[in-house]
């Protein structure tokens, strides 16, 4: 019997920090995750004025370039990191370095 492919949906969600939603946008089903980090935080930015929001990604939405961004945009962030990218990355705080060792968080 052949194997049929599995739809895929990507999901874009923003909460407060009650875990009340404020919105949501769904992704084409071929979109990667690391691609949809900026888009939501423009949406927080230009629709709801929102500029001092903390953006929470997992470890599929991780990239240098995102890190780079969110960084030279003044976003406030907290990325999940795999343990295979702390050699990746070169981090230019220390305790970014720290929190990034296997073990930590895990």
């Amino acid at each position: 019997m052949p194997e049929t492919a599995l739809a895929q949906v990507v999901v874009g969600l923003a909460v407060t920090q009650e875990g009340l939603p404020i919105t949501h946008r769904v992704f084409p089903g071929s979109t990667v995750d690391v691609t949809t980090l900026e888009p939501m935080a423009e949406e927080l930015r230009q629709r709801f004025g929102l500029h001092d929001a903390v953006l929470v990604a997992d470890r599929g939405m991780f990239s240098a370039d995102n890190v780079v961004a969110l960084a030279e945009s003044g976003q406030r962030y907290i990325l999940a990191l795999r343990s295979r990218q702390q050699t990746e990355v070169s981090w230019p705080w220390t305790w970014l370095s720290w929190l990034a060792r296997p073990g930590r968080g895990t």
